[in-house]
């Protein structure tokens, strides 16, 4: 009877994991993989804009520099 009952065992599926505790699995694993491209996605991102406002400033810069140079040999 022992072996009947545990090859009964073997063959019910096993329960169903909580929702919560799926959840927090979810969480641990596709989440922090997830959260970890968003994070370097961010990062380009910043990157990005800081370079593109880096390259308005000196842009403004050099126009001011041209309109002073500009200035200066009207007022000669």
């Amino acid at each position: 009877m022992c072996a009947a009952s545990s090859r009964h065992a073997r063959k019910t599926p096993a329960a169903p994991i909580p929702k919560l505790e799926a959840f927090e699995d979810f969480k641990s694993e596709r989440e922090s993989e997830i959260n970890r491209i968003l994070k370097e996605n961010k990062s380009v991102l910043e990157k990005r804009k800081k370079a593109k406002e880096l390259m308005d400033i000196n842009y403004t810069k050099q126009a001011l520099l041209a309109k002073k140079q500009d200035l200066q040999l009207q007022g000669e």
